[in-house]
């Protein structure tokens, strides 16, 4: 199943806040370094494009960082 990429940054943000309720729930991360995670993500995933014509920071990248970010912050 194909899936657009998603552009619109209310869209980005309800993955990013979802995929970061534990670290949130644990007092670990807060609003500001949430809407951090995701001017991150939106500025580097438009250098991307700029430097290659096939490379693509996608949905799954940004998925997976937040994985790992929930992750290391429990160890």
């Amino acid at each position: 199943m194909y899936v657009n990429e998603l552009e619109n940054e209310s869209d980005l943000w309800q993955i990013v806040d979802r995929n970061t309720q534990i670290s949130v729930q644990r007092g670990y991360l807060n609003e500001e370094q949430k809407r951090k995670i995701l001017e991150f993500y939106m500025k580097v995933r438009v250098e991307i494009a700029k430097q290659t014509k096939r490379g693509n920071i996608g949905l799954r990248n940004l998925c997976r960082s937040l994985h790992f970010i929930n992750s290391a912050i429990s160890l």
